[in-house]
């Protein structure tokens, strides 16, 4: 039997975290922004969001928010690891 490698063609898979910690709903929403901008338009992302949540800041973490700061073709996975004040 002859054995062939085939390269299959992926997405890229990212993880990022972000300390919410201090950051109001704006700056907060701002840092995520900047972090999906920095990433493939078609990576396959792992968010942690860390720390303290501002009051406000959970709106920006609902999914029907996340999906406006990244493109259509990006995937994204919250995990949740912050605490509201």
């Amino acid at each position: 039997m002859d054995w062939r490698f085939h390269e299959l063609p992926a997405r890229p898979m990212e993880m990022v975290t972000v300390d919410a910690t201090g950051l109001a709903p704006e700056a907060f929403e701002r840092a995520l922004g900047d972090e999906f901008d920095r990433l493939p338009i078609d990576a396959v992302v792992q968010l942690q969001v860390e720390g303290h949540l501002a009051p406000g800041s959970g709106e920006v973490i609902r999914a029907a928010w996340l999906r406006q700061l990244h493109p259509p073709t990006m995937t994204v996975e919250l995990r949740f690891r912050a605490q509201r004040e």
